[in-house]
């Protein structure tokens, strides 16, 4: 599926959408919120241009694509979208065969850059917010009926393992190889098994620059967090 995007559906779109909170139902429920959150998708991975040829060289782009499709088709009723739904979970379950990639619909917002393909395991009912980075490595899982929630502009390392009813707040950065099973506060940095604040320092210079723009804008603040 390969479509060109005006610029107004890129960062000027998100920052006039409304900001659902975490845990509310997600994903595009228009066309043109659907070609905004394939745009900002394509920002975050610092993809200039959707192209045919593409789908062979960012198959995390692909995968992504996929993703927003089926949660877009979630969002629609009828017969046909009921088709539709069944061809795309098909796809997108096979390219998540080939990439290792098992990131469910509705589970990040928007703007999610995926670096590198790889073993990313994510909880169904895992909820996270718009901007967040993920590795490969990375395992989003259960702990006595509980499941993390992700702010904003999350950064999560490789081989970061999460898991447990916790809240990441915005803007946190996961360092490599973590354990994290404790809450973390907005704007810092944990680290370790089990992971804990090392720093001060927030993800802010690791996500990307429309994510950077994005996030400013709906906090009313230039100052970099």
């Amino acid at each position: 599926m390969s479509m060109k995007y005006p610029p107004m559906w890129r960062v000027s779109s998100f920052r006039s959408s409304p900001r659902p909170s975490v845990g509310e139902v997600r994903g595009p429920a228009s066309i043109s919120q659907l070609l905004a959150w394939m745009a900002d998708d394509l920002e975050a991975n610092s993809v200039t241009r959707w192209r045919f040829s593409a789908r062979f060289r960012n198959t995390t782009v692909l995968y992504l694509r996929l993703l927003r499709i089926n949660e877009y088709l979630l969002n629609m009723s009828g017969f046909w979208p009921r088709v539709a739904r069944f061809y795309f979970r098909y796809r997108l379950t096979r390219h998540s065969i080939f990439t290792g990639i098992t990131i469910p619909p509705r589970t990040f917002g928007r703007g999610l850059c995926l670096p590198h393909f790889g073993t990313i395991i994510v909880n169904a009912k895992t909820r996270a917010g718009d901007w967040c980075t993920v590795h490969c490595g990375v395992n989003i899982g259960v702990a006595d009926g509980g499941v993390p929630k992700l702010g904003d502009g999350v950064y999560i390392g490789p081989g970061a393992v999460l898991y447990g009813g916790i809240s990441i707040g915005d803007l946190v950065a996961v360092g490599a190889n973590s354990v994290v099973n404790r809450d973390a506060p907005s704007r810092t940095t944990i680290a370790g098994a089990p992971a804990r604040e090392i720093s001060a320092v927030s993800s802010h210079s690791l996500i990307s620059a429309a994510g950077q723009a994005a996030l400013r804008a709906h906090d009313g603040s230039e100052a970099c967090p």
